[in-house]
């Protein structure tokens, strides 16, 4: 509690909020998958030949389906995005498990750029993530939006601005501002 009553006194460098006709867009997308999803899964037995079809069908389309529901759901419920010096703030509408407020301080941000944005987290592992960690759709804000963003991170940062502006299918994780807490060893 303490700590939101420090973060509330200074304020935000920018404050980004999603365009609703790019998430009308996006949320029709994904819509799809779940549609497609449940309306093979009723016909699975006369559509499928084969165990791998079946099970192709029945599990890999649920696991797809989940994801996509779980992307809308998370694209919905996100009210804001706030840009400080030091951190970027994600307020939500509703504060229900796994789609609460998030927080995330520069010296310890990753980042990933994928075709729908940035996928921001504290702490990346081999193969997990640690720590507070969310999905930025930098592809639902308007250009401007878009463009001022990718200008202050790669300030900040000292980097080409297209590099946060670039849409990779798959994107490698990278520290934002090398040397903070959780950087490279300097032995």
């Amino acid at each position: 509690m303490e700590e939101r009553k420090v973060l509330n006194k200074d304020k935000p460098v920018m404050v980004l909020r999603y365009s609703i006709p790019r998430v009308a867009l996006f949320v029709f997308i994904f819509s799809i998958v779940p549609l497609m999803y449940f309306s093979s899964y009723s016909n699975i037995n006369k559509v499928s030949k084969n165990m791998f079809d079946y099970y192709l069908i029945k599990y890999i389309g649920l696991i797809c389906s989940i994801g996509a529901i779980w992307l809308i759901l998370d694209l919905l419920n996100t009210k804001q995005i706030e840009v400080y010096k030091d951190r970027i703030v994600k307020r939500v509408r509703i504060d229900i498990p796994f789609f609460r407020e998030k927080i995330i301080y520069f010296q310890d941000l990753y980042f990933m750029p994928q075709w729908w944005g940035l996928f921001l987290a504290k702490k990346i592992g081999w193969c997990y993530t640690r720590g507070p960690r969310f999905f930025l759709y930098t592809s639902r804000l308007s250009k401007d939006d878009e463009r001022k963003l990718a200008e202050f991170l790669a300030k900040i940062s000292n980097r080409d601005p297209q590099e946060f502006l670039k849409r990779p299918i798959f994107g490698v994780h990278k520290k934002l501002i090398e040397g903070g807490s959780h950087g490279p060893d300097k032995r």
